[in-house]
């Protein structure tokens, strides 16, 4: 083992900077690691290594693990790490062809608080036998953690995730934060799993568990392993301002209940399916998606009465805000309920209708197909939508709350479609209290613009997202 002590003077507290270039050596330094201490391993490629970064730092005086150049560590084979204590830092590590077996991930949050992974890649990873394991994982009671700027592409299982199952009763995993990740050509290799990042498991059991996680300013490019981009099975989560492109897939909000899902870029993908109660999706942009918003019809789970307060199993949505989102020539509806009724699953019908939404403010237009489709719902609000067909298209459904004009969009670059001066669709909208901000963070005034976009001279805080804005720094 190559060791180095040095004092470290940041604006954290001084701690040691230990050099290890063997495994055996890295578990010596982090038996002995204080606050404070950064342990750098030796650049090289290293296979089949076992990490169990066992420790504690402070909020200011983290413990850190990192490469000594970043990418310039490899970890290839059998390669595991365990993160376990609070406030401890991962950084600059390359996981190429790292299989996990027995269904194990490849680094695993364990009863960890306040920790990070940052700036790491991860090329043709995860489980050769099954498509459900995750990559990276939050377990066993891991809380207000963050796993950022990193890179996965080529994965062969799931992404990133959060567990919520009996064994963490009482150690729950919360309050934890997704952001400024790359997911990138994802090539589809079963009929299920590989979703990038999955935020709980069953919903049927644990649709209701809290759970706060953040999924925010992340890019999703040809991140097709499965048909959910962002699967949803909990409750009270954020899916916000990501960017997702040319995927055979979408958001979907599988469960749960009350999550957000606002500011997001969607091109060329499946847009966002609904299931559950609560939720809130405002402000999103799709363009060219297979659907723009669905919220499908559920199941009775027994063929009888379902209980919307505890049960998850496709349950229809209920309770729903959507508001101020822009759709831009969908291939299918660009708004849907009820779709798939009578469809069976598992031998079920799919027969229970959403029920109790509210459709405000938004902006469909399109050259086919039918903008508004309603093949079933109940107690279904609309107010000051716009739905404009071209060429071959139809608006679908009647109702007072959507008006059929031409809101005159102009394209904004090679961006997205924008409202012209002279739209109709200016201070249009109904007022929402819900919805203070358009898609960009600029404030929405007394008589708001219909879709995600309000008219202003505002800087935009958010806007779609490209290669260079996430991922590991060190991967240009």
């Amino acid at each position: 083992m190559a060791l180095i002590v040095s004092a470290t003077f940041s604006a954290f507290a001084a701690g040691s900077e230990i050099l290890v270039s063997t495994e055996e050596g890295l578990k010596t330094a982090i038996a002995s690691a204080k606050p404070g201490d950064t342990l750098v391993v030796q650049d090289g490629i290293y296979k089949d290594w076992r990490i169990a970064f066992r420790t504690f730092g402070t909020a200011t005086a983290p413990a850190t693990l990192k490469a000594k150049t970043p990418g310039g560590v490899r970890f290839t084979g059998n390669a595991r790490l365990e993160i376990t204590g609070q406030h401890l830092v991962v950084s600059g590590f390359l996981f190429e062809d790292a299989l996990s077996s027995k269904h194990a991930s490849i680094v695993e949050f364990r009863n960890a608080q306040h920790c990070r992974l940052t700036d790491c890649a991860f090329v043709r990873c995860g489980d050769p036998e099954s498509t459900f394991t995750r990559t990276i994982n939050m377990a066993y009671g891991s809380r207000d953690n963050r796993v950022d700027h990193c890179y996965m592409t080529g994965t062969l299982s799931m992404g990133m995730g959060v567990v919520v199952r009996d064994s963490d009763a009482g150690r729950a995993n919360t309050g934890n934060r997704f952001d400024h990740n790359y997911f990138k050509d994802i090539v589809r290799l079963s009929s299920n799993g590989q979703e990038p990042i999955q935020l709980g498991q069953d919903q049927s059991a644990f649709g209701n568990v809290s759970i706060r996680a953040i999924v925010e300013y992340n890019l999703f490019e040809k991140a097709s392993g499965d048909g959910e981009i962002v699967s949803n099975k909990s409750a009270d989560n954020i899916i916000r301002r990501n960017t997702m492109r040319d995927s055979k897939a979408g958001i979907c909000l599988r469960g749960g209940r009350n999550v957000l899902v606002e500011g997001n870029y969607c091109y060329r993908t499946h847009g966002i399916r609904i299931f559950g109660h609560g939720h809130t999706v405002i402000n999103n942009y799709f363009e060219q998606t297979e659907a723009g918003i669905c919220l499908d019809a559920g199941q009775y789970p027994d063929g009888g009465f379902i209980d919307r307060e505890t049960s998850g199993s496709y349950q229809a949505a209920s309770g729903v805000l959507i508001a101020h989102n822009t759709i831009v020539d969908p291939t299918g509806s660009g708004i849907s309920l009820g779709r798939n009724r009578d469809r069976e699953h598992n031998g079920v019908p799919r027969n229970e209708l959403p029920r109790g939404i509210t459709l405000v403010n938004n902006l469909v237009t399109g050259k086919s197909g039918i903008l508004i489709d309603d093949s079933g719902s109940h107690n279904v609000s609309w107010q000051t939508n716009i739905a404009w067909p071209q060429d071959s298209a139809k608006v679908g459904l009647s109702d007072k709350g959507i008006i059929a004009m031409d809101p005159r969009l102009s394209r904004d670059g090679n961006i997205q479609h924008v409202l012209r001066p002279d739209s109709p669709a200016r201070d249009a909208g109904t007022v929402l209290q819900e919805v203070a901000t358009d898609y960009g963070g600029r404030k929405r005034d007394g008589s708001p613009d219909i879709g995600c976009r309000e008219v202003s001279e505002a800087a935009m805080a958010n806007r779609p997202l490209q290669p260079e804005d996430v991922g590991p720094s060190w991967m240009n």
